[in-house]
């Protein structure tokens, strides 16, 4: 049997999964169970097995929301603050996402955190968010001890403490968080609040570079390009930048276009300087309004 049929054969058996997971929520839903409702609810909204249905996904959620699931409440959140089977409503996703932060559910505590930050369905209110994201990340949530870091770096609702940052970032990193250890190869390259570091610096970016994470590659490239906490390397930062830009990632499509129309690491090349800039162009990158433009013709003499 081949790889495509292993493939075909397993894509069957879930189907066949989905729709005998399907009939049993539907029936166990009739009766009243709400776990079933909130499963049914799930694949109606998601439309895995069955054609997607919002109204009915909303309907169901409630009935699960209403006995307690605060999964269905916190979906229910999304399907407002989305415009899904309702119009869009912040306000009722806002007091959804209460409803499911105080039966203790992370992901409506984050998504609370994140509206009261922006000023969605409320008052902005970095206190409150701050509240919200800690009650998620007591629990270990990663993307919470992220978002904690970055109002302390932000001077939003806390004092600007850069170490505290820093403390938060490492949490979410030893999770594996992939733009807390950009953030925090930031702090050490900049060195504000601490020791500058370029050495650690490149370490937290490293291993965020290395499972492909574009940002952290292009900062790699920078540390190599100017020979801070490594020998000066402008070939590995050509490397890096590629890497990255390959990704679609404006910020190293840039630097791609400076390295050869600078002849950083390559032979002088404006047409496929230009063609880099273009890339990041097309993506409305700030670059482009200097940028992106033919270059003048050369003058003969």
């Amino acid at each position: 049997m081949t790889k495509m049929e292993e493939l075909l054969l397993e894509q069957e058996r879930i189907v066949a999964a989905i729709e005998a997971e399907f009939i049993r929520a539907r029936d166990e839903a009739a009766k009243g169970a709400s776990q079933a409702q909130y499963e049914l609810a799930l694949l109606l909204h998601f439309g895995q097995g069955v054609p997607k249905d919002y109204p009915q996904a909303m309907r169901l959620y409630k009935l699960a929301a209403a006995q307690g699931i605060s999964d269905a409440q916190h979906k229910l959140g999304l399907m407002f603050e989305n415009g899904q089977g309702a119009q869009e409503d912040f306000v009722q996703a806002l007091n959804w996402y209460k409803e499911g932060a105080t039966h203790g559910n992370v992901s409506a505590q984050m998504r609370l955190g994140n509206m009261c930050e922006l000023g969605k369905g409320t008052k902005q209110d970095y206190q409150a968010a701050m509240q919200c994201y800690k009650m998620a990340a007591s629990k270990g949530n990663a993307d919470a001890q992220f978002a904690i870091g970055a109002l302390y770096e932000n001077h939003h609702g806390v004092e600007l403490d850069f170490a505290k940052a820093a403390e938060w970032y490492k949490q979410a990193a030893a999770q594996g968080h992939l733009d807390a250890h950009v953030k925090l190869g930031q702090i050490y390259e900049r060195g504000i609040d601490l020791k500058q570091d370029f050495a650690q610096a490149m370490l937290f970016f490293k291993v965020a570079a290395d499972k492909g994470y574009a940002p952290a590659m292009l900062h790699v490239g920078i540390l190599f390009e100017l020979g801070n906490g490594v020998k000066e390397d402008v070939h590995e930062a050509l490397r890096w930048y590629k890497a990255a830009a390959s990704k679609g990632f404006a910020d190293a499509q840039v630097k791609m276009g400076f390295m050869y129309c600078n002849a950083r690491g390559v032979k002088l090349d404006y047409s496929e300087g230009m063609r880099w800039y273009r890339l990041a162009a097309d993506q409305e990158h700030a670059e482009l309004q200097k940028r992106a433009m033919p270059m003048p013709p050369k003058i003969v003499t």
